[in-house]
């Protein structure tokens, strides 16, 4: 984790969530590169031995700083996590039991829940799950979400781990195409293990314009003359994108990008214990997105096709108010 002047409430819960993880031998590297706010104080509350703190002497880019993080890492398997973000409490078990299960793939990444600066869920970021369709993406987007990332440590220092480019602000797409030139393999899980806060002060806010511009730029370096008719026209909208008010960019962004949770009403009701229920079971299908109208634990509600559980019936996917994600069978869910 590397931090900078960080919201101490974020960072508190961003600390707390990996802290509190279901897998407990871990370490949690937090690198500081100095600012008005001390990191110090706020990892002090925590009193944990896991927690590795390192203040770096001046203000660094961050592609340095990451590396810092990096070098100090022991473990075989390193897991990102940004310092305003949280991670879902089994993240890591699950994270590290994938990666010991398949040796061919060197990172793995997951689903978003996004949420607001204030942690209210805003929706779920899906990306593709196997390496071929990441692969596919990555000449137009970046396939990856870096804070959901666990990746083995080996195959990062491999290839020299994050470069220090010009633009500065997309070091980790920078990275995956490396590693994707060099053979590395990827997968992202589908339940969205990593709540990512999107506030006024994160980067797609502060240089939206760099990030584009340096999307651009990746692109361009590392698949050149591969690049279809389809990703050359991304790249002339992106262009395009530079020039139109920061605020709509990333209106349009969060619009393009995040699943919405608006449903018909007529299909939903709800109970005063908070559970939802539906009004009108024949008119939802598989795929379609709800809004729980509750008082209290669920939020957000998605129907997804029943294949996890081996039967015909479609399953339930819940954001909840932390922004965790969590499956129900249907039939779980008309006996309550």
């Amino acid at each position: 984790m590397v931090v900078r002047r960080p919201d101490p409430a974020a960072f508190r819960a961003a600390v707390a969530s990996v802290l509190g993880q279901t897998l407990s031998d871990l370490e949690l590297i937090v690198v500081e590169t100095p600012s008005d706010v001390a990191v110090a104080p706020l990892l002090a509350e925590s009193e944990d031995g896991r927690l590795v703190h390192r203040v770096l002497p001046a203000r660094t880019p961050l592609a340095r700083a990451r590396n810092a993080a990096l070098a100090l890492a022991r473990a075989p398997f390193v897991g990102i996590l940004d310092a305003d973000d949280i991670a879902a409490p089994n993240r890591f078990e699950r994270q590290v039991e994938f990666l010991q299960t398949h040796a061919d793939i060197a990172v793995l990444g997951s689903a978003l829940a996004v949420i607001a600066a204030d942690g209210t869920p805003l929706g779920l970021r899906r990306y593709p799950e196997d390496h071929e369709s990441i692969a596919r993406a990555m000449r137009r987007y970046n396939a990856i979400a870096q804070p959901a990332v666990t990746a083995r440590r080996a195959a990062l220092e491999a290839v020299g781990g994050y470069a220090e480019r010009a633009g500065g602000v997309c070091e980790d797409y920078d990275l995956w195409c490396r590693l994707l030139q060099s053979g590395a393999r990827f997968a992202n899980m589908p339940d969205a293990l990593c709540s990512y806060r999107i506030h006024d002060d994160s980067m797609k806010a502060t240089r939206l314009r760099d990030t584009l511009r340096d999307t651009i730029s990746i692109k361009r370096a590392h698949f050149g003359a591969a690049l279809d008719l389809g990703d050359r026209l991304r790249i002339h909208a992106e262009r395009v994108l530079c020039w139109l008010p920061a605020t709509l960019v990333r209106r349009l962004f969060l619009r393009r990008t995040i699943c919405s949770w608006a449903p018909s009403t007529e299909s939903i009701a709800s109970t005063t214990s908070g559970q939802a229920s539906f009004s009108s079971e024949s008119r939802i299908t598989s795929g379609s997105s709800l809004r729980a109208v509750n008082r209290s634990s669920i939020t957000c509600v998605r129907l997804i096709p029943g294949t996890i559980f081996g039967k015909s019936k479609p399953d339930f996917e819940f954001m909840n108010p932390s922004g965790s994600m969590s499956l129900l069978h249907r039939s779980t869910l008309e006996a309550r």
